[in-house]
C-alpha cells in the first residue's frame, strides 16, 4: 500500500542515466573533498561547578553524620561512665602529639647563667674542690691514652704500652649554656576529659578550641643528622673526585686508542722498579758445575718444562691419546677446582673488567672521603664544664702529643662522648734516620 506514496522518477533524467551524459554542474563521484574542523568546547561552565560543589557537600554531610556523629555519641557515653579518679589517670596517661613543619628549625642563643641557677651553684662547689679538679684532669689524660692504644697504626709503628708523661689541662666554667634548637609544628590544645570534644574531618584531631602552631625544642644531634642528610658535602666531593678520575682515565684510554701516547713522568718509582727487575731477569745465569750432584728441579723449571717431560717417569702425568704432549696440550686443572661449581659474581668476566676499570677512581673516592668525612659532633648537656689541654704520652719509639677538648657533665660525673675531640699535635721519634 505504501508503494503509492513513493516519488516517481523524472522522465527527463532517464536519457542521462542510460547514455552516461552528465551536466557540468554535477560533481564527479571520484572527487573527494576533505575539510578539517576544529571543535572547541567551552571550558568554563558555571553550572558544572555548582553541581559538583553540591554533590561534594552532600557526600561530606553524609560522611560526617554517619561516621563522626556515631563516634561523638560513643565518646560522650563513655565519658559519662568514667569516675573522677579514672579521668585524672586518663589526663596523666595521654601524651600530647606534635607534628613538625619542615624547614622551620632555628637555633636559639640562650641567656647567661644567673647566680641563683642550680648550674652556677654546682660550678661554685666544684671550683672549691681541688681533689675533684685533679681527678677530672687525670680522667681526660686516661682517655687520651686509651684512644692512642686503640689506634693500630700508631701502636704498630711506635710501639705499644703508651704512658702518660705529663699534661697541661685547663678547666673553664662557661658563663652560659650551649645553644638549643626549636622547630614549629601543629599541636592541639591540652586535653581535658571534662571539656566537650568534637571530631572534624581533618587529618589531625581538633578540639572546639581549635589547633595551634607552637615551637617545641628538638635535639641538636637530630638537627645535625638531618643537615648531613640534606647537604652531604663529603659524599658530593667524593663523588666529584670519582667522576673526575673516571673521566681522565677514559680520556687517556681513548687517546691511546687513537694513537696518541701521553708523555710519561720521568720520575716514576714503580716503573723504575719494573725496569730493574726486567734487567735482572735478562742477565745470564752462572753455569753450575757438572760434577756436582744434580739437585731436584726447581718449581719454575717444572712449570715451564712440564709439557716436554718424559711421560714414562713416575712424576709426569699420563697424557691422553687425543691430545699430543707439547705446547698445544691442555693445561692441567687446579686440584681444588670442583667440576660444575657455579661461578661467583667476582669470577664473572664483566664484573672483573668493571672492577679493574673503576679501581683507580674508587681509590680516589675513598681517599677524598677520608679527607672530608668528619664524625657528627653534638652540643654538650646543660651545665657541663669545659676541659681542654695537651697530653704528652711516651711510647718505646716516640713521644706523642695529643690535644684534647671535652665537656664534663656534673650530673653523670662523666665526660660527654659526643662532644669529645682529640687531635694529633706532634709525633717526635726517639731515633730518626735520614730519608736519603
Amino acid at each position: 500500500m505504501f508503494r503509492l506514496f513513493r516519488s516517481r522518477p523524472n522522465i527527463m533524467s532517464l536519457g542521462r542515466r542510460v547514455n552516461g551524459i552528465s551536466l557540468s554542474h554535477t560533481p564527479s563521484p571520484e572527487i573527494i573533498r576533505l575539510q578539517r574542523v576544529k571543535v572547541r568546547r567551552k571550558w568554563f561552565k558555571p553550572m558544572n561547578f555548582v553541581i559538583a560543589g553540591g554533590i561534594y557537600y552532600g557526600c561530606y554531610r553524609v560522611y560526617m553524620s554517619t561516621i563522626f556523629g556515631t563516634l561523638n555519641q560513643w565518646l560522650d557515653e563513655s565519658e559519662a561512665q568514667l569516675s573522677e579518679k579514672e579521668r585524672k589517670e586518663l589526663e596523666e596517661d595521654i601524651e600530647p602529639f606534635f607534628i613538625p613543619l619542615p624547614f622551620t628549625t632555628k637555633q636559639v642563643e640562650p641567656l647567661p647563667y644567673r647566680g641563683s641557677d642550680p648550674e652556677w651553684q654546682t660550678f661554685i662547689k666544684i671550683s672549691k674542690n681541688p681533689t675533684l679538679l685533679r681527678d677530672i684532669e687525670s680522667k681526660l689524660a686516661t682517655i687520651c691514652r686509651m684512644a692512642l692504644e686503640a689506634h693500630p697504626g700508631v701502636m704498630h709503628k711506635y710501639g705499644k704500652d703508651p704512658k702518660v708523661v705529663k699534661y697541661m689541662i685547663d678547666i673553664v666554667f662557661p658563663s652560659k649554656p650551649p645553644p638549643t634548637f626549636v622547630r614549629k609544628g601543629f599541636a592541639p590544645p591540652p586535653f581535658s576529659p571534662m571539656s566537650p570534644r568534637k571530631l572534624t574531618c581533618s587529618r589531625i584531631a581538633i578540639d572546639e578550641e581549635g589547633i595551634s602552631i607552637e615551637e617545641h625544642p628538638v635535639s641538636s644531634l637530630d638537627v645535625f643528622r638531618v643537615r648531613r642528610i640534606l647537604w652531604p658535602s663529603a659524599l658530593a666531593m667524593s663523588l666529584w673526585s670519582f667522576t673526575g678520575a673516571l673521566m681522565r682515565q677514559n680520556a687517556t684510554a681513548a687517546a691511546k686508542a687513537l694513537g696518541y701516547e701521553p708523555k710519561q713522568q720521568p720520575t716514576m718509582t714503580m716503573q723504575q722498579t719494573m725496569e730493574r727487575i726486567h734487567q735482572q731477569l735478562q742477565k745470564p745465569q752462572p753455569k753450575t758445575d757438572s760434577k756436582a750432584p744434580s739437585s731436584l728441579p726447581s718449581t719454575k723449571s717444572q712449570v715451564f718444562q712440564g709439557s716436554s717431560a718424559d711421560p714414562t717417569s713416575p712424576g709426569a702425568p699420563a697424557s691422553t691419546g687425543s691430545s699430543p704432549a707439547g705446547v698445544g696440550g691442555p693445561l692441567p686443572a687446579a686440584p681444588n677446582a670442583a667440576a660444575g661449581k657455579q661461578k661467583s659474581a667476582r669470577e664473572i668476566y664483566g664484573v672483573k673488567m668493571a672492577q679493574e676499570h673503576t679501581n683507580g677512581p674508587w681509590r680516589a673516592f675513598k681517599q677524598r672521603l677520608v679527607q672530608t668525612w668528619r664524625p657528627l659532633r653534638d652540643y654538650p648537656p646543660r651545665g657541663s664544664i669545659s676541659v681542654s689541654g695537651v697530653v704528652e704520652l711516651d711510647t718505646p719509639r716516640a713521644r706523642i702529643t695529643v690535644e684534647a677538648f671535652a665537656w664534663w657533665d656534673p650530673k653523670t660525673q662523666k665526660f660527654d662522648g659526643r662532644s669529645l675531640v682529640l687531635r694529633w699535635r706532634s709525633i717526635r721519634p726517639k731515633t730518626q734516620n735520614p730519608l736519603r
